[in-house]
């Protein structure tokens, strides 16, 4: 993008790794004594030069990880006190970069932390002028006070004043998804105000869901997108092909007219005749997560396959329980991946198969259906396709000559 004249910027997240310059802190130092803001100051400088290592022209409010283990004393990256979400610092930080680059064409970044932990409730009643560098001199003037959020949500069965143990989770989606919603709103704003809307395109979408999460069920791997381009993308319609995240960077490269570089590995495919109603075709995906492959066809039908290490696979089949993540369920909270095995009845099964146009919610495993025997060889020969191309085998899916 910098070689073809974009300014390149990020606001927000980044779990890309850092610098071994950045040092964990213990949580409870006092993020005020000017000896422990300072050290949080030399950590988020070494972080920002980590970001600007990989490309980025531009890299401000950032946060290292998901700001959670608030609660906790834990080390981490920032005393405990710095360690909640401040959705305006990092909508300011966006909207200093477009002003900054409004004379110039510009690719902006803006991975935020709605909505993981800690509650974003918590976060909504906690200091604005916490960040992750420290305190601010002053809280971010950008988007609608924090304190009408609560205002706006009156009616959805929550006092956020008294909040009831059973409504935490409902109350943490309700208010961070808003507070995201209202920083969303203040950068569309922006370039409303700038006169960029009209050649500017603006992407908004998800990695995972929170349901079944680390799997390649639908309720983990199947996330909304939207995109909007006045004048080349029709308002409110709707794209039904399969795509995957995967896409993006092709799909960004083509809007910009840009050919990609010649070293550059490429796995996905340009978006850009779906979004604007040109021809396009995809007969298939491909997902992948912990000891997950799955492959998503275009007649709606997904072949899940489960392989352990050998070592994990052998305790498996003496009947000991072990997530995808390959560590016992007796682990608790950690030990499942999010319940999926509560939701989904054939988790632990080696092949799974299911009809998406019937059975959507993939609870009828047809991997030992005898009418289904030749849709699963077909899937099994779509797996094998894609396993092919990656470096790392996976039982009987891997390269011949792969150990």
């Amino acid at each position: 993008m910098k070689k073809n004249g974009y300014k390149t910027g990020i606001a927000g997240k980044w779990m890309q790794g850092v610098s071994d310059k950045v040092q964990m802190m213990d949580g409870s130092l006092d993020a005020r004594d000017p000896d422990v803001a300072k050290r949080v100051k030399e950590n988020y400088k070494h972080l920002q030069e980590s970001v600007k290592s990989t490309g980025f022209d531009y890299a401000e409010s950032l946060y290292y990880v998901n700001p959670g283990q608030w609660w906790s004393d834990a080390p981490l990256y920032t005393p405990k006190e710095l360690r909640h979400h401040n959705q305006e610092w990092i909508t300011k930080g966006a909207i200093d970069f477009i002003e900054q680059s409004k004379d110039e064409p510009f690719f902006l970044y803006m991975p935020t932390t709605m909505v993981h932990d800690p509650m974003a409730h918590d976060s909504i009643k906690a200091d604005p002028q916490v960040t992750q560098a420290g305190y601010l001199d002053e809280a971010p003037d950008v988007q609608p006070p924090r304190h009408t959020i609560f205002e706006r949500l009156k009616g959805r069965g929550i006092d956020f004043d008294n909040i009831k143990p059973e409504q935490e989770m409902q109350a943490h989606f309700l208010s961070g998804t808003l507070w995201l919603d209202d920083g969303i709103g203040a950068v569309l704003d922006k370039l409303d105000e700038l006169a960029l809307a009209d050649n500017t395109v603006v992407i908004y979408a998800s990695d995972n869901g929170r349901k079944a999460k680390f799997s390649t069920y639908d309720s983990a791997a199947k996330m909304p997108c939207l995109i909007r381009w006045p004048g080349k993308i029709k308002p409110d319609s709707v794209c039904n092909e399969l795509a995957s995240n995967i896409d993006f960077a092709p799909t960004i490269y083509d809007i910009c007219g840009i050919t990609p570089p010649s070293n550059a590995v490429i796995d996905g495919k340009s978006l850009l005749p779906a979004l604007t109603g040109g021809r396009y075709k995809r007969d298939h995906i491909f997902m992948e997560i912990t000891v997950e492959r799955a492959v998503v066809t275009d007649d709606r039908f997904k072949y899940i396959a489960v392989r352990y290490p050998p070592q994990i696979r052998e305790k498996v089949d003496k009947g000991e329980l072990y997530n995808h993540w390959c560590q016992p369920m007796e682990f608790g909270v950690w030990g499942h991946s999010y319940n999926a095995e509560l939701y989904y009845p054939s988790y632990f099964d080696a092949d799974q198969l299911y009809d998406l146009s019937k059975d959507p919610h993939e609870q009828n495993n047809l991997a030992d259906n005898p009418d289904y025997s030749e849709k699963l060889t077909q899937m099994k020969k779509i797996m094998r396709m894609y396993s092919r191309n990656l470096p790392h085998p996976f039982a009987e899916f891997k390269k011949k000559n792969q150990s």
